[in-house]
């Protein structure tokens, strides 16, 4: 169910007549992903991912919140951020607001790394309230990627605009995409990036990390259709302990 299309009553049918009622929200971010790919990435992603979460879990899906927390690529043009206290009071607010109607589950789909310390705190904010909360971020999406993807990780942590994102958004969203000005870079990775912290300008000039030159539309589908299914088997779990449980 996708609030873009849903009217009120349509909700509280849904409130009234779910067991565990869910809702879910894409965040992303906008921010800089090569020549070859939109600022938009990482929130095309979320998006995709919990409209088809969504519809097999019976969630109402929230609009996507497209901006966060950048820090890494604020050098680079188009790209926008808000402050960690910033995002996270917006998550926050939003759960409240959620609980207030009588959703039980609050579900946060995550593309974007520095997004993580936000949610976090917000989301554990609300824990303490007695709103459960679940939060999906990027990793699960490389995990999965790494049995499907050719090239090399440039690091054990970041990846952006490479192999994994170009594949997802030919597949989700191609004509955004554009191939012809993809190309692969492996910049040298300083000693203490993981000890400080680095603003990418200094790391690379076009804002890409890997190699987005071996993505297909192919690898896209297969990275998205298991992601989902696994995020889906994660929900499901969690929806049977807590009703077994009766925390709801």
């Amino acid at each position: 169910m996708l609030a873009s299309n849903t009217t009120w009553l349509d909700v509280d049918t849904y409130l009234k007549s779910s067991k565990l009622p869910a809702a879910i929200l894409p965040v992303g971010s906008v921010e800089a992903h090569g020549p070859h790919l939109p600022l938009t990435v990482d929130s095309i992603i979320a998006e995709a991912i919990a409209n088809e979460v969504g519809k097999r879990i019976k969630a109402l899906v929230l609009p996507p919140l497209h901006f966060g927390q950048v820090w890494s690529l604020r050098k680079f043009p188009g790209t926008l951020w808000l402050e960690n206290e910033t995002l996270s009071r917006v998550v926050y607010e939003i759960g409240v607001a959620l609980k207030e109607q009588g959703f039980k589950l609050f579900i946060v789909i995550n593309g974007h790394v520095g997004n993580v310390g936000a949610l976090k705190n917000a989301l554990r904010k609300l824990m303490s309230e007695d709103f459960h909360v679940m939060l999906f971020n990027p990793d699960l999406i490389r995990n999965i990627a790494s049995k499907y993807i050719e090239s090399r990780f440039w690091h054990k942590t970041y990846f952006h605009a490479e192999e994994i994102e170009t594949s997802l958004i030919l597949y989700l969203k191609p004509e955004t995409v554009k191939m012809e000005k993809a190309v692969a870079d492996y910049p040298e990775i300083p000693f203490d990036l993981n000890y400080t912290f680095i603003p990418w300008e200094k790391l690379t000039e076009n804002a890409i990390i890997g190699d987005p030159t071996k993505a297909s539309a192919e690898k896209g589908k297969l990275i998205f259709e298991n992601t989902v299914s696994k995020i889906v088997e994660i929900i499901e779990k969690e929806i049977e302990k807590l009703l077994a449980y009766e925390v709801v």
